[in-house]
């Protein structure tokens, strides 16, 4: 009671938003009520105290009840970091905290994939997006992440070595990811590495089952046998399959007529 007199007191006669600002969010922190944090707002934004305001509502995390309140907190909680206290780095943060709290979170996981560009901007995106993506509080969101890695260190850095590595690791993570697959086969043609390039089609085949789509994998697995590795075998086989699948196929049937 007596903090809730000081600070409408400093609120109305006294007309200081700073000192109503601080009596009432120490108050807020002992009894966490949407009432109140309304109130704290308006406050807030009367005297830019937004520091104030994002520290009272951390200290009065662990005192809300239920688990929905305290995702409606952490919402507010990250967007007046993402907004008027311009710490993108803490939103992302409490994103993250949101995410192991409620996996689906659909608002979290957009404001994810909206500041990270963001706080990538402000520094060395390579050591960011790996500093990141060992952050992760999730598999979906560290995949995320290392395709933000790898694409910054196909198109900015040229460090097509490490961006191989990169899509290794999330085809570790998720087998069939198909982007981190066609990213990978345009580097193994890039750098005439054909053994993993037929690999990689293999691979691919094995997930694809339309055959239209099925019929160039096979097609190309057939010439990379034939031209570059020299097993003729292995790329008949490949050129039967592709013209059995019933899709018409010129490169295919050129191929067996030369072998």
């Amino acid at each position: 009671p007596l903090l809730q007199e000081v600070g409408e007191l400093f609120a109305g006669v006294l007309r200081d938003p700073t000192q109503a600002l601080t009596a009432l969010a120490e108050l807020y922190q002992r009894r966490p009520e949407n009432a109140l944090y309304a109130r704290l707002e308006i406050l807030a934004k009367q005297c830019q105290g937004y520091a104030v305001l994002t520290s009272c509502l951390e200290q009065a995390l662990p005192k809300i009840a239920t688990d929905n309140d305290r995702v409606q907190i952490m919402h507010r909680l990250a967007a007046l970091y993402e907004g008027p206290h311009d710490s993108p780095h803490e939103a992302l943060s409490v994103y993250r905290r949101l995410l192991i709290l409620r996996p689906d979170d659909v608002r979290s996981r957009q404001g994810l994939d909206r500041l990270l560009p963001l706080a990538a901007s402000s520094g060395n995106k390579l050591t960011f997006y790996a500093q990141e993506a060992e952050k992760a509080a999730s598999l979906p969101e560290k995949i995320t992440i290392l395709h933000r890695l790898a694409k910054e260190l196909v198109e900015s850095s040229k460090d097509y070595v490490r961006a191989q590595d990169v899509y290794r690791d999330i085809l570790k993570l998720a087998p069939d990811d198909t982007v981190a697959i066609d990213a990978l086969l345009l580097l193994f043609r890039r750098d005439h590495r054909y053994t993993e390039l037929a690999e990689l089609l293999e691979r691919k085949l094995q997930i694809q089952t339309e055959p239209a789509r099925r019929e160039p994998l096979m097609t190309e697995l057939g010439e990379i046998y034939e031209r570059k590795l020299h097993q003729g075998a292995r790329a008949i086989d490949y050129y039967l399959e592709a013209l059995r699948l019933g899709v018409a196929s010129a490169p295919a049937a050129a191929g067996l007529e030369r072998l």
